[in-house]
């Protein structure tokens, strides 16, 4: 009987930790971040991270807002964004407010101006880099709203053209800085509407998932790509986010580490996002 005990003892003990890597969703999560936290705010919370590696003088910021159907919370973790983000190997800092998850529900962030305020309220610091917007389905809505400011370059939308099609278009056509690319599967139809009387519009019939892109693609002014992926397994299978900003002129990491200067300058005044707690 004893035996049997000491037995069963050394067999838990030997299962026990791979099990508990395997259910527990920090641990990969953990490996992934140099920095997280979630901002509660009076519009709703925001969540903030940045890969391993982050060099905030080069880097840009990333602002992802979910579709319908679901909340940041959820988004941030069922989706696994955090992971999502960092095969992505930008140099960013990536942002995940609060959005309609219906259609009935209000849009807290009326304007772009709006979300930077309570985010640099609640303590964080932005790169002086390129803005990236992503959106998945409904939140079109929102972005809709972000058209007017002058901070963001480029705009990926995620099957969410459902309408608004020529206020993205002449958003995409304002500034030589504006890049605009859309991923339909829904919403390819609409999509094309982009293209009409635009000679830089390009279209390209598939999503890479190893995220290769012509130069011709990546200097477009308006991409439409035609998704293989259903409306949800564009987010779901964890392909696309990483794959789609390689479109983007954001530093990748290493880049971006490599540009870094030695620690011979004076040391800065302004905190770092990793110095906020």
């Amino acid at each position: 009987m004893k035996g049997s005990f000491t037995g069963l003892i050394l067999l838990t003990f030997l299962i026990l930790p791979f099990s508990a890597k395997g259910e527990n969703p920090t641990d990969e999560f953990k490996k992934a971040t140099s920095f997280y936290k979630r901002y509660a705010t009076a519009a709703g919370p925001i969540h903030v991270w940045k890969p391993a590696g982050y060099n905030h003088k080069t880097a840009g910021t990333v602002i992802y807002a979910h579709g319908y159907y679901i909340d940041a919370d959820k988004a941030w973790k069922n989706h696994r964004l955090a992971k999502q983000f960092a095969d992505s190997k930008k140099n960013a800092i990536f942002i995940v407010p609060e959005v309609p998850s219906d259609f009935e529900e209000h849009i807290p962030w009326t304007t772009f101006d709006k979300l930077l305020l309570y985010a640099k309220k609640a303590g964080v610091v932005f790169p002086k880099g390129r803005v990236v917007v992503m959106g998945h389905s409904g939140a079109y809505r929102t972005i809709v709203k972000w058209l007017p400011s002058k901070q963001i370059n480029e705009i990926y939308l995620l099957d969410a053209l459902y309408l608004n099609h020529e206020d993205f278009k002449k958003w995409a056509l304002k500034r030589k800085s504006n890049r605009l690319i859309a991923l339909s599967e829904l919403t390819y139809k609409k999509s094309l509407l982009l293209m009409k009387d635009v000679k830089t519009a390009v279209l390209k019939g598939s999503m890479p998932d190893d995220g290769e892109f012509t130069e011709k693609e990546k200097k477009a002014d308006i991409l439409v790509i035609k998704s293989q992926y259903d409306h949800f397994a564009m987010i779901e299978t964890m392909k696309v986010i990483p794959s789609i900003l390689n479109l983007s002129k954001l530093l990748n990491i290493k880049k971006a580490s490599v540009t870094e200067k030695k620690p011979t300058e004076k040391k800065q005044t302004e905190p770092q996002i990793s110095e906020i707690h």
